[in-house]
Formats: structure tokens, C-alpha cells, sequence
């Protein structure tokens, strides 16, 4: 099913829609928008200085102070995270925040790290860590960083001043990220990095990224004289292929708004051309 947030003509409130794959019918699933668990059994949202866990089955809910930060859930569904402070934009650099963690319902409750310039990434493999950016001390190292949940000092993974646009994979094994900025000019550009033991390699195309699964990403290059072509790259090889061909298959991705399905066989996307939902079968 490609899930939306949209409004139709005669509509008082935006809701989540969902159309089943390949042809099914619109359906509205709900009307509250926030982040949804990978199930879709919750859904987070803030409201005021609180968030709330919402059980969609019953409406159940579940209230967590955040400071209105909305919360993320854990691959799992049983965790939560947010952070606070470090919203505003100027001196990006010292801008410092503090991730907390906790179930979903709120309990156990503490704040894990506090980041400079930086902030949370997201979940370690296994649910045992999370990964963050930034400094962790102002004299400290800046880059990627795994904190551990239980005992165990974090560990820096990958040294870079610049970390942009991070996006683990769905088991939280690999991170690709953007390098930008850097001195060296051979450090700049798309890297993957393995969450577990610390390696990570400069892909040789630049572009927007998401995952197919785990060690394998799709790109598309960024090419301003030539139409937008799709890629597959194993990250753990470097190995890469293109898997469309633009005479045949246009991709005319808006803003980067594109997604994978969890199986990897879908690619949906809105139009530049048309601002309509398009669905393309990825080749293998």
C-alpha cells in the first residue's frame, strides 16, 4: 500500500490515505497525521509542550513530555526517541541538543546524549544504540557517533565536520550520508558506513539516495545536462548499475519526494509534470 498525507476537495482536515498495489482503490485511514510506527499500530504527534503515542486499534494514548518534539519509533515499535533544544539556525555549529529515549508509552524515560552541532540519526542495529552526529564535547571529535543504550563509552565512528542528510538503512546496519565541505576535496561527496564495525567507503555517483535493503542503495545522480536516470549500488562492494533507462522510463521526481517500498519492488514518486503519485516496478 503507497501511504499520503492529503486533502481532497470537499475535505475539512487533512488525513492518511493509503492505495493498495498496483490498482487499488483510495481509502482514508485515518485523520491524524504524525509519525507512525512501522506497523502503523501508533502514531506520535505533539501538542503543546507534550507528544502523544496514540494506539490506533482503540485510540489509546499515552502522553510524553518532550517539549513538543515530535517522537521517533524504533524498528520494533516498543522504543521511542526525541530530542530538545537546537532549533534555531543560526551558528549552526554550537547549536546543542539533547536525545532522550524511552518505551512507547512513555516509561523509563532519560536522556541519553547531548550533541553539538549535530543531533539524533536514529536507531543502531539491533536496538542496543543509537546513532547521532556532531560533537559530543566542545574540545571533542565531530562525525557519527554510537551510543550505546546500556553500559559502554560512545565510539566515533566516522570523523567529518559536515555530516548531511544521514539515512540508515531499515536494520540499521548502514548509514549513507553526504560529506560536504570538507578541506579535502577527495572526502567530499556520498558515503556509506557500516553501523557495526565502523567502515565506510566514498560511492563514486552523487545524487538523492534511499534503500532498497540493507547494503544495497538506489541513487539518482545528480546530472543537470540529462534526464534522472535510476541506479543500484552495493555498498559493500561499490559496485553499481543503472537500472532505467530515460528514453523509456522518465523520472520526473519533484523535490526529491520518492520512496521505497519495504520489500524493495516499488519506487513511488511525485510528478514535477503533474504534481500526481507515480509508481514504477524496480527492476531487478
Amino acid at each position: 500500500m503507497v501511504l499520503f498525507i492529503d486533502r481532497p476537495e470537499g475535505e475539512s482536515r487533512a488525513g492518511l490515505y493509503g492505495i493498495t498495489i498496483p490498482r487499488g482503490e483510495k481509502r482514508r485511514l485515518g485523520s491524524r497525521v504524525g509519525v507512525y510506527s512501522r506497523e502503523l499500530e501508533y502514531v506520535a504527534y505533539p501538542m503543546g509542550a507534550m507528544a502523544y503515542v496514540e494506539r490506533r486499534e482503540d485510540g489509546r494514548r499515552w502522553p510524553i513530555h518532550t517539549g513538543g518534539s515530535t517522537p521517533r519509533f524504533s524498528p520494533s515499535g516498543r522504543w521511542v526517541l526525541w530530542q530538545v533544544g537546537g532549533s534555531a539556525l543560526r551558528y549552526p555549529n554550537l547549536k546543542q541538543r539533547a536525545v532522550w529515549v524511552s518505551t512507547r508509552e512513555g516509561a523509563a524515560a532519560r536522556q541519553v546524549v547531548r550533541t553539538i552541532g549535530g543531533g539524533a540519526i536514529g536507531w543502531g542495529y539491533g536496538e542496543e544504540s543509537l546513532l547521532v552526529s556532531g560533537r559530543l564535547d566542545h574540545a571533542g571529535a565531530a562525525g557519527v557517533w554510537r551510543v550505546p543504550l546500556g553500559e559502554g563509552a560512545p565510539l566515533l565512528l566516522f570523523e567529518a565536520e559536515r555530516v548531511r542528510s544521514p539515512l540508515l538503512s531499515p536494520d540499521g546496519a548502514w548509514l549513507a550520508f553526504v560529506v560536504a565541505f570538507d578541506p579535502d576535496p577527495q572526502r567530499n561527496g556520498l558515503w556509506a558506513l557500516d553501523t557495526r564495525t565502523g567502515d565506510a567507503r566514498r560511492l563514486e555517483l552523487f545524487g538523492a539516495y534511499r534503500w532498497r535493503r540493507s547494503g544495497v542503495l538506489l541513487v539518482v545522480p545528480l546530472d543537470p545536462e540529462g534526464p534522472p536516470m535510476l541506479w543500484l549500488v552495493d555498498v559493500t562492494t561499490g559496485a553499481q548499475r543503472p537500472l532505467t533507462d530515460p528514453d523509456y522510463v522518465p523520472l520526473p521526481i519533484a523535490n526529491n519526494d520518492w520512496q521505497v517500498s519495504p520489500d524493495g519492488a516499488w519506487l513511488v514518486f511525485r510528478s514535477a509534470e503533474d504534481g500526481n503519485l507515480w509508481l514504477l516496478e524496480i527492476p531487478r
